[in-house]
């Protein structure tokens, strides 16, 4: 609904007594049209198209009425832009306009005659002019799609201030929204980095990324942006990113962390599971989107192969292992200076495990593109039996319960089908204290590991846990000598060793 004065006559209605036809003069009214389409953030096109109408009846003679009728019909392009910054959420959204076009006008006048209605005389008169308008007003919004508009133009008809149709021009009206909703951000890639997670690395998935979601900030303004993450059921609770900034037009690749706890250990047989990622921007306003991609649970022994990964099956803190263990050593009475205490305990617990009846069986033949099974040191302690992992891993538990370093060494032979692995325990005496472990300096390793100063570490074959430490002591030491020194395995890449406790806990 439109009030324009285009006569610049006030409006009025005379109702005189007696008098049969009022004199009614209404300068302006009508109503218009608005459509808008945005062009950018603050910026709209837009397109009105609108009817205004003065009518004007004169109690002419006794037998004679006459009135006027002036009609402009505006067809106006323009823009309007609205003045609060787009991140600012305000239901009160004020803008400025300015458009130009034809106004079409068209001027009626005509006589009746009150004896005979039907003879009426008048003339009709009709041009196009063109000018344009200015001015400003405000959406106050109900909901998303819904708002009233307070609007104000300043037309300028024929390009001239005098002329009879230029004017303020007020509407009042509501306007419908609808299509696509301005947008703060777009997710342009979700790269899954884990596509399979293995329980037994869940401390590991703590830290590292298990998505990277490739945001772009659409706004005219930095915004800042967070990601959240959950798997349902495998999730102790839901990850954060925390809230990145991204500048105007940007684009940042945000991880996706998964919060698993020991829920996860649980798992059976491999099955696909999904996960659960929303993406909430904010910049005065907030805006959230949901997504879902899928994974794949393993199962709880499930390894991929990867010897880093192998440190995460290594639980000295679980209670059975550091209850026995602790029980084993636990009537030792060792004579420091003829004896070195971390030697006597890894010499006593390994030959406990043999005494336990646990024996060395070989790894399977298992296709490259099969997970490899590792057992947890409880589990090789109830079936006593283990593969060169399992024995490792069982072995690795039990000295780091009794807080002795250890270290897998993991051999690729290029001349062999098969990867072999086997450990190297911290006695923790430096190198210039050898003569108390050997006066034979092949069998034993310098290395300084997670400390600060170099000490001697002894390689231990665990496969011939059966024939005792010694034996096992012996073996490793040749292995390492034969393959890391002798043949080079460890400068050309194919002997590496991985420290356990910088990876598991």
């Amino acid at each position: 609904m439109n009030f324009w004065n285009i006569t610049g006559r006030p409006m009025k209605i005379d109702l005189t007594a007696g008098q049969e036809n009022p004199n009614v003069d209404i300068s302006g009214a009508g109503g218009s049209l608005f459509f808008f389409t945005r062009i950018n953030n603050n910026l709209f096109f837009d397109l009105n198209f609108g009817a205004v109408a003065s009518v004007q009846t004169i109690p002419g003679s006794e037998n004679n009425d006459s009135s006027r009728v002036n009609v402009v019909l505006p067809i106006l392009l323009g823009v309007h832009y609205d003045i609060l910054p787009s991140h600012l959420s305000s239901s009160v959204q004020p803008y400025v306009s300015v458009g130009m076009g034809p106004y079409w006008v068209q001027n009626v006048h005509g006589d009746i005659n009150n004896e005979n209605p039907e003879n009426v005389s008048g003339s009709l008169e009709s041009e196009f002019l063109y000018g344009g308008y200015a001015g400003l007003g405000t959406n106050i919004l109900f909901t998303d799609w819904l708002a009233l508009n307070l609007d104000l133009k300043y037309h300028l008809v024929d390009l001239n201030a005098n002329n009879n149709y230029s004017g303020l021009d007020f509407g009042l009206g509501l306007t419908f929204m609808w299509g696509q909703k301005r947008e703060l951000f777009q997710l342009q890639d979700i790269k899954v980095i884990v596509k399979d997670v293995y329980p037994a690395y869940y401390q590991f998935y703590n830290t590292y990324p298990i998505a990277l979601v490739t945001i772009k900030n659409l706004a005219s303004h930095p915004i800042e942006v967070n990601v959240r993450s959950e798997i349902d059921f495998y999730s102790e609770r839901p990850g954060e990113s925390g809230f990145t900034e991204i500048a105007a037009g940007d684009v940042a690749d945000i991880p996706v962390n998964a919060i698993f706890g020991p829920r996860l250990l649980k798992a059976g047989d491999n099955k696909p599971a999904v996960l659960d990622i929303e993406v909430e921007g904010r910049a005065g306003q907030t805006e959230k989107k949901d997504y879902s991609t899928q994974i794949v649970i393993h199962s709880r022994n499930a390894w991929n192969g990867d010897m880093d990964k192998l440190v995460y099956f290594v639980t000295p803190d679980d209670d059975q292992i550091f209850t026995m263990n602790r029980t084993i050593v636990g009537g030792l009475e060792i004579n420091p200076e003829e004896e070195v205490e971390t030697v006597v305990k890894a010499h006593t617990v390994f030959n406990t495990l043999r005494d336990k009846g646990i024996t060395y069986h070989r790894d399977p033949n298992i296709a490259f593109y099969k997970d490899d099974r590792v057992q947890f040191a409880v589990e090789t302690l109830r079936l006593g039996n283990g593969d060169c992992d399992d024995l490792v891993v069982l072995y690795a538990s039990c000295l780091e319960s009794l807080g002795i370093r250890t270290a897998f060494v993991e051999v690729k032979d290029p001349t062999e089908e098969i990867a072999h692995l086997y450990l190297l325990f911290d006695t923790g005496i430096p190198p210039e204290e050898s003569y108390r472990i050997s006066t034979n300096e092949k069998r034993f390793v310098i290395r300084s590991g997670n400390s600060r100063f170099d000490t001697i570490w002894l390689p231990i074959e665990t496969t011939v846990i059966d024939q005792g430490f010694e034996k096992a002591w012996e073996l490793g030491a040749l292995a390492y000598l034969e393959e890391g020194i002798v043949r080079n395995g460890l400068s050309e890449g194919w002997v590496r060793i991985i420290d356990v406790n910088s990876g598991a806990f």
